[in-house]
């Protein structure tokens, strides 16, 4: 059954019918609608609005030369209150870090290798290097990716740094 088409009413997607269970499992059901529809019909969507969250991947060659520790860097859009979440690095270059959908809204984000901090209106890092800011842009939803797993966004930069290190 796995294998099989959908066809029918619902046809792989009920639409709405599992609002309350969507609503219990701490996702707005309206947003699961949206995330659904844009699934379904090729859509393109921005991933932090997506109820699994984002799996952010950066090549580590972005940092520099050898990492041995990343960090995304989360400002609030509203305060511009500074965060830092350390990375996993991986054994495929990049470096990885996965936030829910309540975590990743309200923020503009960057990466760095040391302790960020906001500078005049640039956000640098510990050696007053400005940082790049990070935008995930719009993308198709996977068919087969799941409301409640992340959208995996690979970022393609060339550094994390306004100018290479």
């Amino acid at each position: 059954m796995a294998d099989a088409v959908p066809y029918g009413a619902g046809a792989g997607d009920t639409g709405n019918a599992n609002a309350l269970g969507q609503w219990l499992a701490g996702r707005n059901p309206d947003r699961v609608a949206a995330a659904l529809k844009a699934r379904r019909n090729g859509y393109a969507i921005n991933p932090i609005d997506w109820p699994g969250g984002v799996m952010v991947k950066i090549p580590a060659s972005a940092f520099g030369e050898e990492v041995e520790s990343a960090m995304l860097v989360f400002v609030d859009d509203q305060s511009l209150e500074v965060l830092a979440q350390e990375m996993v690095i991986g054994e495929a270059g990049f470096v990885t870090l996965e936030m829910s959908h309540a975590d990743a809204h309200g923020f503009f984000f960057y990466a760095t290798t040391s302790e960020p901090m906001l500078l005049g209106n640039k956000i640098v890092d510990a050696e007053g290097r400005a940082l790049r800011p990070i935008e995930f842009g719009l993308r198709i939803p996977d068919p087969d990716l799941q409301v409640s797993n992340p959208m995996v966004v690979e970022v393609r930069l060339d550094s994390v740094y306004e100018e290479s290190p």
